[in-house]
């Protein structure tokens, strides 16, 4: 190996399970604590979760992501925006995310995605403002709400010692950060927490003026007690861009934060419908259920992370498809990761003893430019029951 100038060995030959789990973890963040995924790596290795049709499987899920996000832009599509005063761009936003319905491809829906975000600071509202004008003013008067409601009611001593004792250990504590949450909080400073909490509370009784929302938590607990503190007409006047930013925001603002986190969110819950369809010549079943019902649905097997992983990348270079100066910008982690990690050469030994879904992740990590990858093996010498047992079975246009 030196003598073809592969001096550096330690860091450009790699054992998969092990690269594969690192970059996960350190490059991608996906996995890890406070990550969407968690390991559980002696209970996993050297164990099989999915038994057969992992191509299929493969198959199956992509076209779930997209039918996820086909059904989070029809959301918006059937939203009656006739009274507002940002209804004018809004029927173009509308309109525009009528059109998923009719897209069967992930290049179709990016292309969508990438064109929504003009709408964002396009100044074609009232005053000539813009959405982003918009939200930012919405963000900045209830944080002044909140703070003019905490001055008062600390005034009153006692009343404002019940509001801290909310944030006391207590059940709540083991919450992980909810889904919804777009704001994070000083942990060591228990007032932060209620007036961050108190700003999330505004904007869903704001947004509860138009649609049914839930409280739950630690701002359930804070309505109890404050609830008829604060002014039904203060409220009501946010309810028309609490609409916005709850449903349109998040499809215009960056086409990124939107795509990404679908693929966790979607994947968790692909996962617990295969689980509940039992098919047990596809799944260890066993396996699974530990995974999916008794585990917080956070572990994440082996040849899960592979399928994560070629997902994430392949959309990625979708993206290169689709606009070679959106993939130049990238600014999300995985993008950063992707141009980290991606290789022009790839070399794969002893690979008989890969899954399938092992060699479309380590595909996923070609090059966008160029790209050669070599394999070596023997499948009379396989030792693992669900290698590569003939070349042949590589020949599948979904993983080369």
């Amino acid at each position: 190996m030196n003598y073809e100038g592969l001096q550096d060995t330690s860091n450009k030959v790699q054992v998969w399970t092990t690269y594969l789990a690192k970059i996960l973890r350190d490059k991608y963040h996906i996995v890890g604590d406070n990550c969407p995924f968690s390991f559980k790596r002696k209970e996993h290795d050297n164990t099989i979760l999915i038994k057969s049709q992992e191509l299929e499987l493969l198959s199956e899920y992509k076209v779930f992501l997209i039918n996820s996000i086909k059904k989070e832009l029809a959301s918006v599509a059937d939203l009656d925006i006739a009274a507002y005063n940002w209804r004018i761009v809004g029927n173009s936003i509308v309109r525009a995310c009528k059109d998923a319905a009719k897209m069967n491809t992930l290049h179709e829906i990016l292309m969508l995605l990438m064109g929504l975000e003009r709408y964002f600071d396009s100044r074609v509202i009232e005053g000539n403002k813009s959405i982003h004008d918009l939200v930012d003013s919405y963000y900045k008067d209830i944080q002044d709400k909140a703070l003019r409601y905490l001055v008062e009611w600390k005034e009153d001593a006692a009343f404002y010692k019940k509001l801290l004792e909310i944030y006391q250990p207590d059940e709540f504590d083991e919450v992980i950060v909810e889904e919804d949450d777009d704001e994070e909080f000083n942990a060591g400073n228990t007032e932060n927490k209620l007036l961050l909490d108190l700003r999330k509370l505004i904007r869903l009784l704001a947004l509860s003026e138009i649609e049914k929302v839930v409280i739950d938590g630690r701002k359930a607990k804070l309505l109890e007690l404050v609830g008829d503190k604060i002014s039904t007409e203060e409220i009501s006047a946010f309810s028309s861009i609490a609409l916005l930013n709850k449903h349109i925001v998040p499809v215009i603002q960056n086409y990124e934060l939107f795509l990404f986190p679908m693929i966790a969110k979607t994947y968790k819950t692909f996962r617990l419908q295969e689980f509940e369809k039992g098919n047990g010549e596809r799944w260890n079943l066993t396996l699974l259920k530990r995974i999916a019902k008794t585990q917080d649905n956070r572990p994440l097997h082996p040849q899960e992370q592979s399928l994560i992983l070629g997902i994430i990348n392949n959309i990625i270079l979708e993206i290169r498809k689709a606009s070679i100066s959106k993939f130049d910008t990238l600014s999300h982690r995985f993008g950063k990761a992707y141009k980290e990690v991606c290789c022009p050469v790839i070399g794969i030994d002893e690979a008989t003893d890969y899954c399938l879904l092992d060699f479309y992740a380590i595909n996923s990590l070609k090059h966008y430019d160029v790209s050669a990858i070599t394999m070596t093996g023997d499948g009379m010498q396989c030792l693992k029951e669900n290698g590569v047992f003939e070349w042949s079975s590589l020949n599948d246009k979904r993983l080369f």
